[in-house]
Parts: structure tokens; sequence; C-alpha cells
């Protein structure tokens, strides 16, 4: 498969699975989002109250929305921690190999 391929590829490809210390560029970025989708669901009030504010307060927003920006990014942070990503990993590691383990039976009906 291309490096292109790959990025088009939403990680349904059958083939090895690479750990996280070999992983190439294309699954590491899909965990990396992954774990940014799932820390937003955990923040969303904090998200929410930061956009609100920014709303309002157009290009001054650096200076009247830092509390708003520094209670989303603690929180986002708090959600993205090296465990999480590992464990996004693992989870998606078992659902590729899940999703081989169905190929490997379609192949053998064939």
């Amino acid at each position: 498969m291309s490096l292109n391929d790959a990025r088009l590829d939403g990680g349904t490809a059958p083939g090895p699975v690479p750990n996280s210390l070999h992983a190439t560029f294309p699954e590491k970025k899909r965990i990396l989002d992954q774990c940014r989708q799932e820390a937003a669901q955990v923040c969303k009030e904090q998200i929410k109250a930061f956009v609100e504010c920014s709303k309002s307060n157009n290009l001054l927003v650096i200076f009247n929305c830092r509390k708003q920006n520094t209670e989303m990014q603690s929180c986002m942070a708090a959600n993205m921690t090296d465990a999480h990503k590992e464990d996004v990993r693992r989870r998606r590691e078992e659902e590729r190999e899940v999703m081989r383990v169905e190929a490997a039976k379609l192949e053998g009906k064939k």
C-alpha cells in the first residue's frame, strides 16, 4: 500500500498492525485524531465556554478569554495522556484484528 493509499484508508485495510513504537505516520495520525475527538467529547463544556467568549470578543479574544482558554487547554491535556493514546492504539489494534479474521473467513469461503 502506498503512503497516499494509507492516508486515505480509514484504518480498514487488512495487513499487519504496527505496534506503538513502529506505527506508520497515517496510523499515528488516526490514533491522535481519535484521542482528540474523545477528549473534545469530555471537554465539551469548556470548549463551548471558550467558543461563546470568542464569539462575543472578536479581536480581543486573546485578552478577554484567557481563563476559558486555559480551562479548555487544561481539560484537553488531562484527557490526552500517553496512557489514553496507548488505550486508543490497543482498541484500534483489536478492531483491525477482528476485521482481519473476518476477511480471512470470507477468503476461505471463496
